[in-house]
């Protein structure tokens, strides 16, 4: 092969090598952007004799820089980020619930008791009594604010459960479309690092909202299923990804999956933010719920026991009247008191207007128990009981954030030793292949001279 040709190819690969620096450091700020690198490779065709120099040089091919272990790695790590997140949060909104004035439930009982104390100074006094009764509103609209910030807390999240399923639903699409882009790429030799940066982008996405197995097929593209095993992704075919209708209820977490024309239960575990909102509403929110409306009925049951019991009467002498009515679907929602007078709250127990018993042990229920979601307990303890257990989990799940903080921030320092660009290496780089261009440009004018020398010669 000719001196020319030679310096021709060496001026070609060079050329090459300096776009795709270029192509790195222009792209050096952009999330998710691979490096790549040029392979070059001496051309022998073994035509040339014992005298050959060789036929130059080509790029062999454009090399991503990648470690897959490392971006499995990264998009488990922004799962697990996503679920703490998602759950972080969550607690730190029933935290708050509780952390507010004027919706703590143990203030209301401290208000209600004393009134209760006090009327046994002068229980025929209708002043004492109208105290009883403002305390005892003023505890069920606790009741019902605390259910209700709960309940607004939890409709948040089921309507973040349905973005996120859309979201998933369109970025399953977005998969199945770079996968037939990477496959007709493939198909004809062209480069398909850039859509592999892509669906790395999309993979990294869908984890946030679920857990998802990989599988990389040799052409590039990917097959994508549940952690479970259930497919998403795979070939054509692309999964739909619902909400189960047929379950019921306003705080419904169970989702579907159709696939291929099949459709089945999602199965667990699920992971990311879905994951995180299954969880909360099932380990959490419900629970939470269900227990202040246990303490709502219990109390308001044993107050009003004691108030129609067959010794208590009014000021009247009449039979005593309940002073609590509820829902029994939602009792702490619903909590109120009747329309019972100040003069009809049945407080003696002896028929006497100037006896207290039944306000005496009325209050001393703030120190005796009462049947609470058929467990025998002081109010105060099932209250703090929420209180506590609200505080460790919130706490819990500060620390498990943190956790998935650093390892996330590990995960992409990991991937970005491999994969992102430096400016120093790329700057190196393009001044070795500016030289290597330069010298080759040289050997072509050399070659130019040598031939116009020749030609002049005759």
């Amino acid at each position: 092969m000719s001196m020319y040709s030679i310096g021709l190819s060496g001026l070609m690969a060079n050329q090459i090598a300096m776009n795709v620096t270029a192509q790195n450091t222009a792209n050096m700020t952009v999330t998710g952007y691979t490096r790549k690198t040029v392979e070059q490779a001496t051309v022998v065709y073994g035509g040339s004799g014992n005298h050959g120099a060789g036929d130059g040089v080509t790029v062999a091919s454009i090399r991503r820089v990648s470690d897959q272990a490392a971006i499995n790695r990264l998009r488990l790590a922004g799962q697990e980020m996503q679920y703490s997140q998602t759950y972080m949060v969550g607690m730190q909104g029933l935290e708050n619930i509780l952390g507010m004035e004027g919706l703590n439930i143990s203030t209301g009982f401290d208000e209600f008791f004393a009134a209760l104390d006090e009327s046994t100074l002068s229980p025929e006094s209708v002043v004492y009594r109208n105290q009883i009764l403002s305390a005892a509103k003023n505890l069920a609209a606790r009741f019902n604010g605390s259910m209700s910030q709960v309940e607004t807390e939890l409709s948040t999240l089921m309507q973040s459960q349905n973005q996120s399923i859309e979201t998933l639903n369109t970025q399953l699409q977005n998969i199945a479309k770079i996968n037939e882009q990477i496959r007709a790429a493939s198909g004809q030799g062209q480069d398909i690092s850039s859509l592999q940066d892509a669906l790395d982008l999309q993979l990294n996405e869908i984890s946030k909202s679920v857990g998802v197995s990989v599988l990389t097929n040799s052409d590039g593209t990917v097959e994508i299923a549940t952690k479970s095993g259930q497919p998403l992704v795979s070939g054509t075919n692309v999964a739909q990804i619902s909400l189960d209708s047929s379950v019921g209820g306003a705080y419904n977490t169970d989702l579907l999956l159709t696939f291929n024309g099949q459709t089945v239960s999602f199965n667990n575990p699920k992971g990311g933010e879905l994951g995180a909102i299954e969880d909360l509403a099932t380990e959490q929110y419900l629970p939470m719920m269900e227990d202040l409306n246990n303490i709502a009925a219990g109390f308001a049951d044993a107050v009003n026991a004691l108030l129609t019991g067959n010794s208590a009467t009014d000021l009247n002498g009449n039979p005593g009247q309940a002073l609590f009515s509820y829902d029994p679907n939602n009792p702490a929602s619903s909590l109120t008191i009747t329309g019972i007078t100040a003069e009809e709250l049945a407080l003696s127990e002896t028929g006497s207007v100037g006896d207290g018993g039944i306000a005496l042990a009325i209050s001393d229920f703030a120190n005796q128990t009462v049947t609470i979601g058929g467990v025998d307990t002081n109010v105060y303890d099932a209250y703090a009981k929420i209180i506590g257990y609200v505080g460790a989990a919130t706490q819990q799940a500060q620390n498990n954030y943190n956790t998935a903080s650093i390892t996330i921030s590990e995960a992409q320092s990991a991937r970005d030793s491999i994969s992102a660009v430096s400016s120093d290496e790329e700057a190196a780089n393009l001044l070795m292949y500016m030289n290597a261009y330069q010298a080759n440009m040289k050997v072509i004018s050399t070659a130019s001279q040598m031939f116009d020398t020749v030609l002049n010669s005759f």
